[in-house]
């Protein structure tokens, strides 16, 4: 499958720096997990790049809640 970076970066070019990561919280209660996606443009405004970043998320949910 296609990547965050691969998508954003390489084949929208829509910023300079494009990435994703992710990190847990925990407590007695319960476990979160955490995806961040940083994309730096200065190409395009923060409203097309959050348009871009959720179209993403939109395509692969399903392939990131099989993973999780």
């Amino acid at each position: 499958g296609i990547s965050f970076y691969d998508e954003l970066r390489i084949e929208k070019q829509l910023g300079y720096i494009v990435k994703i990561t992710s990190s847990t919280y925990e407590n007695n209660d319960f476990h979160n997990i955490y995806i961040k996606f940083f994309v730096q443009s200065s190409k395009y405004n923060d409203k097309y790049v959050l348009e871009e970043i959720n179209t993403f998320i939109k395509k692969y949910i399903n392939k990131i809640n099989i993973k999780l």
